[in-house]
């Protein structure tokens, strides 16, 4: 009888101790809440090489927010670089691109169409408005084969 009681005795202390250390484990289990925020936020880099012209882009996606960096590199003429910000409606992106050329501040909208993981630039006219330069019609901006920026890694 006394060998039962220390039996059970000893099987009570292990599950009580066993118990205790999964309790007071702290399990890096990702919450729900956590894999969304990383979902939603994550740094993509492109570029866009033609002869000696290059076009390269970095956005930051924060939720339904874009932000980042455009660069236009031209051979024989002035380039361009900025910050651009934005959002994606649908599978096209429509930032307002604000940079530094020849000396002057300028704003102006761009749109870029994503498809097979690439960026196709858009082309449209625009016009000046107070907040720069928009394009006159969004549902006519053309995504031809000019530009295309490609996923490139983030360095």
């Amino acid at each position: 009888m006394n060998q039962s009681f220390n039996l059970t005795k000893k099987i009570l202390t292990l599950v009580t101790i066993f118990l205790f250390c999964v309790l007071s484990c702290n399990y890096n289990t990702p919450s729900t809440e956590n894999t969304k925020e990383k979902e939603d936020s994550s740094t993509q880099c492109y570029l866009s090489v033609r002869d000696r012209d290059s076009v390269k882009m970095t956005i930051n996606k924060d939720g339904s927010n874009i932000h980042g960096k455009l660069a236009f590199i031209n051979y024989g003429i002035d380039g361009s670089s900025g910050d651009i910000q934005g959002s994606f409606s649908g599978d096209t992106l429509w930032v307002m691109y604000h940079f530094q050329a020849e000396g002057m501040d300028n704003l102006k909208e761009e749109a870029f169409l994503k498809k097979d993981g690439k960026l196709w630039r858009g082309n449209g006219d625009q016009e000046e408005t107070a907040n720069g330069y928009k394009f006159v019609d969004r549902s006519q901006v053309a995504f031809g084969t000019f530009q295309i920026l490609e996923p490139v890694s983030c360095l």
